[in-house]
């Protein structure tokens, strides 16, 4: 029986610290690349800690967690896409300066 305790007080004892080690990483929470690099929020993370994302990508983060799972997985989709959009009327504005760019240097440098 003493064994069975001393077994209990490690896990507790693990679990302690493991939660100060995430809570030291506190810039992780909600960060997009990190997020992306997770394949299944469920396994990986407490309820707790999708709860923590949740807040830092400003969504609503209350639920199970299966719904929490859901409502991060929809939130870095909307992030993918809006970011994809931003890259895309960046690549436009930048082929369209270069347009302009080359057609006006025709301008000035044709004889």
């Amino acid at each position: 029986m003493a064994s069975l305790k001393n077994a209990v007080k490690r896990v507790i004892n693990i679990e302690q610290i493991s939660r100060l080690f995430v809570d030291e990483n506190e810039e992780l929470y909600g960060n997009f690349t990190y997020l992306c690099s997770i394949d299944n929020f469920r396994s990986v993370f407490s309820r707790h800690q999708l709860r923590k994302h949740l807040q830092k990508r400003g969504e609503e983060d209350t639920g199970s967690k299966r719904k929490l799972c859901e409502r991060l997985k929809l939130s870095i989709q909307r992030e993918k896409e809006q970011r994809a959009k931003e890259s895309e009327e960046a690549k436009a504005a930048f082929y369209q300066a270069q347009s302009m760019e080359e057609a006006g240097s025709g301008r000035y440098f044709s004889h």
